[in-house]
């Protein structure tokens, strides 16, 4: 046999490896990690986002499924999915739930399943953690996650700078102690007590526009979760003590303050507009409300000169909270595609890595996303700024129904006005009624 000299063993032996590599590399390659390949059916999601903003940029997906989506009010959403399944209409197999609705669409919703077959596709509870605000850990249950966060809507504060320039206040404030001194110098009062401009709308219940999530944001920033839900176990806690201060007692005493009219603090009562309308009429020299809102206050007023800031936190306080409102998306668990319901349930929050459709649904909404990697990276838009910053310190609490709990927010509220009670006696009640509401909802919803 003839020898081969080196150039030809060199040949031979690079030929020789790249058919090896080749072996190697398609014996080890899973075909079903190719999305292009893979049939995922039909999609239908109802949700409350806007049709407009949805529709477009769910057929921009590009893969082998057929998404539908139904825009739902509100109100009538929860009643729709409640008939699905005994209509002749189809049945949805994606819910884009409304903000602060979580445990009202609980029942209806099914663990995210773990795909043995297709584990791109499963969502472990350590990736959620790490891809998504904590505030989303309230999706988290014993036997697995049961949304994925899509956007929240912080709140923030919106602040006249006209009015705050004319009375040489060059910075807002950062902490709420700082509103007991600019108070007596901002706020015009007449002779006979009446207010003509107010510095911080605190004190009452029927006029100030999001009370319930006003106080509730106090009570937080104090340490006392309201109602904490640890991987679905609710538990009620307003007040306990933390380094002998009760939140809720503390948080409710500062509210009333900027009411009472013996108080040099004095500056809202009951005869005025909503706490909104006078800020936006440039009557008021802050107004707390979300970032959605916006678009309709300059709507409003285009010559109001505003602009936005994060809310005041307590004095010396090392960790930043603010109340919001996160919408979230729940595979039902009446589907008939669990598969390509998680496809796309993936897609719109991120939760596999990319942050293409959840971007996109946070521009088309102007809102901030709730994916930890998209939040890193603030925009340089004035206003959008702040509402990311907000986003990665946002909380809320697990409401079970908006309508009993703003009555109890009520009786503590206006009992205190009327001097029926004391703050203590008001935060033991109102924590007493929480707890009513929270074991009416268990035993209605846990064993469905």
């Amino acid at each position: 046999m003839k020898k081969m000299n080196t150039f030809q063993l060199v040949v031979v032996g690079i030929f020789g490896f790249s058919v090896i590599l080749a072996l190697i590399v398609f014996s080890t390659q899973d075909p079903k990690t190719d999305d292009s390949k893979i049939e995922y059916g039909e999609v239908l999601v109802w949700g409350i986002l806007p049709e407009r903003s949805i529709r477009s940029i769910l057929n921009g997906i590009d893969l082998n499924i057929n998404v539908e989506y139904e825009q739902k009010t509100e109100t009538g959403l929860q009643q729709e999915i409640y008939r699905a399944p005994f209509s002749n209409k189809k049945i949805p197999d994606l819910v884009i739930f409304p903000q602060g609705e979580y445990l009202n669409y609980r029942i209806f919703l099914k663990a995210l399943p773990k795909f043995q077959a297709y584990p791109e596709l499963a969502v472990s509870e350590r990736d959620f953690m790490s891809t998504f605000i904590e505030q989303a850990e309230m999706y988290i249950e014993q036997d697995g996650i049961y949304a994925l966060p899509i956007v929240v809507d912080p709140m923030v504060m919106y602040w006249n700078r006209s009015i705050f320039a004319s009375n040489a206040v060059s910075e807002v404030p950062d902490e709420w102690d700082d509103f007991k001194l600019l108070v007596p110098k901002m706020a015009l009062i007449g002779d006979d007590t009446s207010i003509k401009r107010s510095v911080l709308p605190f004190g009452e219940y029927v006029n100030i526009t999001h009370v319930k999530d006003i106080v509730s944001m106090l009570i937080m920033q104090l340490g006392a979760p309201i109602v904490d839900a640890d991987r679905g176990n609710l538990t009620v806690n307003v007040n306990d003590p933390i380094e002998n201060v009760y939140p809720g007692k503390t948080a409710l005493e500062f509210f009333m303050e900027f009411s009472n009219q013996s108080l040099p603090t004095y500056n809202w009562n009951r005869s005025l507009p909503s706490s909104k309308d006078m800020f936006v009429a440039g009557d008021s020299a802050v107004y707390f409300g979300y970032a959605s809102e916006i678009p309709e206050i300059q709507k409003t007023n285009p010559h109001l000169n505003f602009d936005v800031a994060m809310v005041p936190q307590k004095r010396g306080a090392d960790i930043k909270l603010t109340y919001g409102n996160m919408v979230g998306i729940g595979l039902l668990d009446s589907s008939q595609n669990q598969f390509g319901a998680m496809k796309v349930a993936s897609l719109l929050s991120g939760a596999h890595g990319d942050i293409e459709y959840p971007l996109l649904i946070s521009d088309g909404l102007g809102l901030p996303p709730t994916h930890r990697a998209l939040l890193s990276n603030i925009p340089d838009d004035v206003h959008m700024s702040v509402f990311y910053e907000a986003a990665n310190v946002s909380s809320s609490w697990p409401d079970p129904s908006s309508t009993q709990t703003d009555r109890v927010f009520e009786t503590a509220i206006e009992g205190l006005l009327s001097n029926r009670f004391q703050a203590d006696v008001a935060i033991t009640t109102l924590e007493r009624q929480l707890m009513q509401i929270i074991t009416e909802y268990e035993k209605e919803n846990r064993d469905i």
